[in-house]
């Protein structure tokens, strides 16, 4: 996926979901966390700082451009995981730069 891309933003995770914005439209807000990086045409060009988004995962989710066969762990706590994909979204909203 990474290689398709033009020009974009690998998250490799996000935290502080929050997903009580607006439940109609399914808009939620996070932040990227432990590694954020600028794709330029198929490669990664630097590291970024941790972003915040806003998104509604209706409009995210319909403009899902790839989904990836293999699937990641990913533990909270020892109790709680999620089997998930990678996924390629085209024109998801960041909306600003976490301070220092």
């Amino acid at each position: 996926m990474i290689a398709r891309c033009k020009r974009g933003i690998l998250v490799s995770n996000s935290h502080y979901v929050n997903g009580y914005l607006d439940t109609k439209r399914a808009l939620i807000t996070g932040m990227t966390r432990y590694g954020t990086f600028l794709v330029e045409n198929g490669e990664i060009t630097k590291a970024l700082k941790n972003l915040r988004w806003t998104e509604s995962m209706l409009r995210a989710l319909s403009n899902v451009t790839a989904i990836s066969r293999e699937r990641e762990v990913f533990a909270r706590g020892g109790v709680f995981f999620s089997i998930v994909p990678a996924v390629m979204i085209g024109g998801f909203t960041f909306i600003g730069v976490q301070r220092e």
